[in-house]
């Protein structure tokens, strides 16, 4: 995909993490992209991941990982630039051009 057109291009990544009742950690990893457009329209798609452990460090570690992983499978091993570029080919696959199209379940690791 040629992607010298855009006006800008940003990937975010951004990590929570909240202490259950039971001691356990649910921590949340997020990596998105977004592409500005020189009409000055955006567009934004991400990843997640959450795991839940008794160690922050562990669940971080986890979820970080699952993230990368999903970034290299979905875009990167099918030489693709963009994870909006890869998941628009996914739901072009699946038979729909929405691009409301629960990006959550197409994109999201467990």
């Amino acid at each position: 995909m040629d992607m010298s057109y855009l006006e800008g291009r940003s990937f975010y990544s951004h990590t929570t993490g909240v202490k259950n009742d039971n001691g356990d950690w649910e921590v949340t990893v997020n990596m998105s992209e977004t592409l500005a457009y020189p009409n000055g329209t955006t567009r934004q798609e991400y990843l997640e991941s959450t795991i839940t452990d008794k160690d922050f460090d562990v669940a971080h570690k986890t979820a970080m990982k699952n993230v990368l992983q999903d970034l290299e499978n979905l875009v990167y091993s099918r030489g693709f630039d963009s994870l909006i570029e890869a998941l628009d080919y996914e739901r072009n696959l699946e038979g729909t051009n929405d691009l409301e199209a629960k990006p959550d379940e197409t994109a999201q690791s467990e």
